[in-house]
């Protein structure tokens, strides 16, 4: 009821209304929802049914995978049943997250991309537009999404984006909250993801990282951000 009560209160204002049935964090198992609700399928399938009779807005699934293939495209039928007009896969399961997380399995995602009537999108392993590409080619898959590679940079699918400055992306963001602001741990969350897997960024200078961490206002974030860039690209 929840739901589809959410969906019909957003009628009219987006495209769609997703079902985040993919989360493996420890909040979502507390809460009882994203990847925890993959053993019930009867509740899953009812959410997604009400919702799609009762709102005027195409209803969308994001899920993980299970081990056992046959379980998975059961999975994928059922929702596509309920009434799911498309469906994102994330090819890993539940327990396949964090560091030590391997790489996701394109091979599922193709055979439920083959199971399925309505269009798949494929998440995992999505690291640069090449890998896209790939991603696409190798599933068939209508689409790709990015997660974790994308907060760390937003330019992963634009052209050329191999050469773009993370120092100026990182400014630019700065710029987006100084017009739209938004809580300081969101932003600094933010700016470390940036600049933490590049050369030049954060791993390597630890003294601007310790200010980064107890900033707490956003002129002193720029302020380490154009400094560890002027590390990393001194002045001849």
């Amino acid at each position: 009821d929840i739901f589809a009560a959410a969906a019909q209160m957003v009628c009219g204002k987006c495209d769609a209304v997703d079902l985040n049935l993919g989360c493996p964090q420890g909040i979502a198992k507390r809460g009882r929802y994203g990847s925890f609700l993959m053993d019930e399928l009867q509740l899953v399938f009812g959410m997604v049914r009400e919702a799609h009779e009762r709102a005027r807005v195409p209803i969308t699934c994001k899920i993980r995978v299970f081990d056992d293939d046959d379980k998975t495209l059961q999975y994928a039928k059922c929702l596509q049943d309920a009434g799911a007009q498309l469906l994102t896969v994330h090819g890993r399961t539940r327990e396949n997250k964090g560091r030590g997380a391997t790489p996701a399995d394109w091979g599922i995602i193709k055979k439920v991309r083959e199971h399925v009537g309505i269009p798949v999108v494929a998440n995992g392993n999505i690291y640069n537009r090449h890998d896209a590409a790939r991603c696409i080619e190798e599933t068939g898959v209508k689409g790709v999404m990015s997660a974790e590679w994308l907060r760390r940079n937003p330019a992963l699918f634009s052209e050329g984006d191999e050469g773009l400055d993370p120092f100026r992306m990182a400014l630019e963001y700065l710029d987006l909250c100084n017009e739209y602001p938004c809580p300081m741990s969101f932003i600094r969350a933010h700016i470390f993801k940036f600049l933490t897997d590049v050369p030049g960024g954060w791993q390597e200078h630890p003294d601007l990282r310790e200010q980064m961490q107890l900033s707490k206002c956003e002129t002193k974030f720029r302020e380490l951000v154009e400094e560890l860039q002027g590390r990393s690209n001194p002045k001849p």
